[in-house]
C-alpha cells in the first residue's frame, strides 16, 4: 500500500502538505468526524516524500473507470451482493457527476463472481496490500484487465480490516454487507482528506487569535452527500468561473450556487477569492442550495439555506477549512447572514450578503466586497419608522434611511430572519404578527466597511388596534419640507403615471377627505400667492389627521424619530 501511495503521489501530485504523516486512511476515529472510526497512521520514507510534494491537483474531469471485486474467503465470511456493490458504485457515479458538473464520469465495472481468496480471512486482517494483489490477480485471470482501470476497489464482509483508501491512490477497501463508506473512500482515492473547519476563540475575530481546526459537516467526506468546497472543485477544474479581489477597492458580484449541477454555464461564477491584506491568505466564498436541514437539529436551516460561506486558505497549498464565523454557536450558523456584514480587520476584507435571487438550478446570493482600510470612514446614524403598536394580523412595513455622513449604501440584518424566506439586504422589511403581545424586531445597520450600528424595537401587537401614522400635511413628498415639488408629485401621480404618495393623509393640503386637483391648487396657492390661507395641521410638527376620513397614510419618513 505505502509504494502504491508513494507512486500516486509522485505521479499525479493528489495529496497536499497538510496530509502529512497520515497518508492512509482507514473507517477507524481519530480523524474522522463521528461514527467513522480512527485513522491509521504510518511513519516512513513515503510519509516524508509529502514534505517534498507540491499540493497542486491535476483536473479531474473525463472518463475514471472504476473495477469493483467481490471477494470471499475460504473460512468464511461470503462475498457482498453484486447488487448491493453496484447500487453502491452507481450511487458514488451520480455524486460525482453532480459534484463535477457532469465533468467526471465513473464508469463502474463490478465483478460477476465473487472471488475466493487463496488465505484464510485472518491473513488479510492486517494486510490490506495483500488482499488488494490477490483480489487483482484472480479477477485478472478471470478476464478483467485490471490496468485498465483508474480506480480498484475491494469488497469484502467483516474480516476485521476497515475500510480505507489510499489518498490520492488507485486502491480502496470496503469492509461490510452494505458498501456504505464507498463514497468516502473513493473520495480519498481523489486527493481528499476529512473536512475540516476552523473553530475560533475570538468571537469578534474568529480570523484572528486562537482557535483550532476541527472537523466539519456540510461535506460529502463527513456524510449526508454534501458538495465538496468552491477551492477543492477549483482545484479539480470543475469550477472554471470566479471573481476575484486582490487590490483595495469597492466591489459588487452576483455569485451563483456552487452547489447545482445543472446552472446555466454563461452564468456560472461559482466562487469569490479575496486575498486577506498583509497575509499570504485567500477567502474562497461560496453558496449553498441544497441539502442544508440544521446538523444540530432536524428542520429546514432558514440561515444557511441563504448564507455566504467562507473557505479559508491559511497557507498556499493547504486545505481550505470551512470559517465558522460565529463562535460558540455551532455548525448551524456558520455562514455570512442576508444583510450581515463580516469584518476581517486584520485583513481589511468586509463581506456583505446582500441576499438570495434566482430559481433553481440558477439561484444566487449578491456580494459585497470592500477591501481596504477605509481610514475616516464613520458610521451611519440610521433612523427608522418602525411603529409601537400594531394590530394582529395587519401587515406593516418598517423603513431605515441610512443616514450615513460619508454618503455609504447601507444594508441591513433583519431580525427575526424568518420574516421573509427570501432575505435580502434590503432596507425595507413586511412583518406580520398573527398573535397578540410583544414582539421585539432588530436591524443591524451595516456601511459595508466596518461600521454597524443595531436599531431595536418591542412592537405589541392588539387585537382591534388602528394605527396612527404621524405626518405633515402639504409634504407630499416626504421630505420634510415645502415647496414646488409636493403640488408637482400629486400631479405626476394623478397625470403621468407617477407613484402614489407613500401618505395619502399629507397630499390632502386642504383637509377636505378627498384626494384630487383642489389639492395641488391648494397647495401652490399657498406657496406662491399672498395672502393665502396655510394648509391645515398637522403642519409645523408631525401628527395625526384630527378629521374622520377613508384616506390613510402607510408611513412617513420625516416623522419617524419622533416615533
Amino acid at each position: 500500500e505505502q509504494g502504491e501511495f508513494a507512486a500516486g503521489i509522485l505521479n499525479r501530485g493528489k495529496l497536499d502538505v497538510n496530509s502529512g504523516f497520515q497518508a492512509c486512511y482507514d473507517s477507524s476515529a481519530a480523524t474522522r468526524p463521528p461514527g467513522h472510526g480512527r485513522s491509521r497512521r504510518f511513519v516512513s520514507l513515503m510519509g516524508a516524500l509529502l514534505l517534498l510534494v507540491p499540493a497542486t491537483l491535476v483536473g479531474e474531469v473525463g472518463n475514471r473507470r472504476i473495477l469493483a471485486i467481490r471477494v470471499q474467503f475460504p473460512d468464511g465470511p461470503s462475498a457482498p451482493s453484486f447488487s448491493t456493490v453496484q447500487a453502491r458504485q452507481n450511487g458514488a457515479a451520480n455524486y460525482f457527476d453532480r459534484f463535477s458538473y457532469g465533468k467526471l464520469n465513473l464508469i463502474p465495472t463490478v465483478t460477476t463472481e465473487a472471488f475466493t481468496m487463496p488465505r484464510n480471512s485472518t491473513f488479510y486482517s492486517n494486510n490490506g496490500g495483500a488482499l488488494a494483489s490477490d483480489a487483482e490477480r484472480m479477477a485478472r485471470n478471470a478476464g478483467y484487465n485490471d490496468a485498465t482501470y483508474n480506480k480498484i476497489g475491494i469488497y469484502y464482509l467483516s474480516i476485521g480490516l476497515t475500510s480505507h483508501a489510499t489518498v490520492g491512490g488507485r486502491r480502496f477497501w470496503i469492509q461490510g454487507a452494505n458498501g456504505g463508506s464507498t463514497l468516502h473512500e473513493m473520495g480519498h482515492t481523489f486527493g481528499w482528506g476529512h473536512a475540516r473547519r476552523w473553530a475560533s476563540d475570538n468571537q469578534d475575530q474568529p480570523l484572528s487569535g486562537a482557535g483550532e481546526v476541527r472537523t466539519a459537516d456540510y461535506h460529502f467526506m463527513s456524510g449526508g452527500g454534501y458538495d465538496p468546497t468552491p477551492y477543492e472543485k477549483w482545484q479539480r477544474d470543475w469550477i472554471e468561473r470566479r471573481g476575484n479581489v486582490t487590490s483595495n477597492g469597492e466591489y459588487r458580484f452576483r455569485l451563483y450556487t456552487f452547489d447545482q449541477r445543472d446552472t446555466d454555464p454563461s452564468l456560472a461564477r461559482r466562487t469569490i477569492t479575496v486575498s486577506r491584506q498583509g497575509f499570504a491568505q485567500t477567502l474562497w466564498l461560496g453558496y449553498r442550495s441544497r441539502l442544508l436541514d440544521n446538523v444540530s437539529q432536524d428542520g429546514q436551516n432558514t440561515d444557511l439555506r441563504q448564507g455566504l460561506v467562507v473557505y479559508w486558505l491559511r497557507s498556499a497549498g493547504s486545505q481550505a477549512v470551512m470559517a465558522d464565523l460565529h463562535a460558540g454557536g455551532g455548525q448551524d450558523n456558520h455562514s455570512i447572514h442576508p444583510g450581515e456584514t463580516f469584518s476581517d480587520t486584520a485583513g481589511n476584507v468586509h463581506l456583505t450578503n446582500l441576499g438570495r435571487g434566482g430559481s433553481a438550478p440558477n439561484e444566487y446570493l449578491d456580494v459585497q466586497v470592500n477591501r481596504g482600510g477605509f481610514t475616516g470612514n464613520r458610521p451611519p446614524a440610521p433612523t427608522w419608522d418602525a411603529p409601537r403598536t400594531v394590530a394582529v394580523g395587519t401587515r406593516f412595513r418598517i423603513t431605515v434611511t441610512g443616514n450615513d455622513p460619508d454618503g455609504d449604501e447601507v444594508a441591513c440584518r433583519w431580525r427575526p430572519t424568518k420574516a421573509s424566506p427570501n432575505s435580502t439586504a434590503a432596507t425595507t422589511r413586511t412583518y406580520i404578527f398573527n398573535n397578540p403581545g410583544p414582539r421585539t424586531v432588530t436591524v443591524d445597520v451595516s456601511d459595508m466597511k466596518g461600521h454597524t450600528v443595531r436599531l431595536s424595537r418591542s412592537i405589541v401587537a392588539e387585537i382591534g388596534f388602528v394605527e396612527e401614522i404621524g405626518f405633515l400635511r402639504g409634504d407630499v413628498n416626504g421630505d420634510a419640507g415645502w415647496d414646488i415639488s409636493d403640488p408637482i408629485f400629486t400631479l405626476l401621480h394623478f397625470f403621468a403615471g407617477g407613484p402614489a404618495p407613500s401618505c395619502l393623509d399629507s397630499a390632502d393640503a386642504n383637509d377636505d377627505g378627498l384626494l384630487d386637483i383642489t389639492d395641488p391648487i391648494y397647495l401652490l396657492a399657498y406657496l406662491f400667492s399672498s395672502p393665502a390661507p396655510a394648509p391645515p395641521p398637522p403642519l409645523g410638527e408631525c401628527g395625526a389627521d384630527s378629521t374622520a376620513d377613508d384616506l390613510t397614510c402607510r408611513s412617513f419618513v420625516p416623522c419617524a424619530a419622533a416615533r
